[in-house]
């Protein structure tokens, strides 16, 4: 049981990974990319980050479970779609001890 919650804890501290896949000016144009992604049996979302002159649309790949699966999905992206991911390294917010 003690394993248990030492492996549950080192899992909220770890970082999460994720991979930017592409970034679009158009919401159409990302939905699509994105969807031609999630077919082809990646897991994502679409970020819609505010900033002027417009709204960027950020296609996000993950979270992979290590650096490792975060970089090969990075290659298998660059390859097969021909895009340039970019890895995000996602932080946890630190806990608050009472």
């Amino acid at each position: 049981r003690a394993q248990l919650e030492a492996e549950r804890q080192a899992a909220l501290h770890a970082p999460q990974y994720y991979l930017q896949a592409a970034i679009f000016g158009d919401a159409d144009a990302a939905a699509a990319m994105l969807t031609e992604l999630i077919d082809s049996g990646h897991d994502g979302t679409l970020v819609a980050v505010e900033s002027p002159p417009g709204v960027p649309y950020e296609i996000r790949l993950g979270p992979y479970e290590t650096l490792e699966d975060a970089r090969s999905a990075e290659g298998v992206i660059r390859r097969s779609h021909g895009l340039s991911p970019q890895l995000l390294v996602v932080q946890p917010e630190p806990e608050n001890e009472p």
